[in-house]
């Protein structure tokens, strides 16, 4: 497989028919930077003139998303509080991150 003019080599667990989420799930552990957006790629769609304020690459999202509001959920809680006070000291998550996909297996598939 080529990602961004690099080729990668699938290890085991990956043949002919493997689904593509599996395939990135399988390289992500070795290529994860190949495989994300890099910063010219993050900030393409923000004006140049807005600071960042918080960046998060785990968080932990509702089990139930469709079922909890985002004013039920700590974690959109704080970035709402971050957002409105402008202070990302106001994110102090008590629960665990669960955005990694093993948390996730179906993901990819809805």
């Amino acid at each position: 497989m080529v990602v961004c003019g690099t080729a990668l080599t699938v290890g085991a667990g990956a043949g002919a028919g493997t689904p593509l989420q599996d395939l990135f799930r399988l390289l992500a552990p070795a290529s994860r930077g190949l495989l994300l957006a890099d910063e010219k790629e993050l900030r393409a769609g923000i004006p140049s003139d807005l600071p960042e304020l918080l960046r998060l690459d785990e968080w932990n999202q509702p089990e139930e998303f469709w079922d909890v509001r985002p004013s039920e959920h700590e974690t959109f809680r704080m970035i709402a509080d971050v957002l409105e006070s402008g202070d990302p000291t106001r994110y102090r998550p008590t629960l665990p991150a669960n955005t990694h996909w093993s948390h996730w297996p179906d993901a990819g598939t809805l």
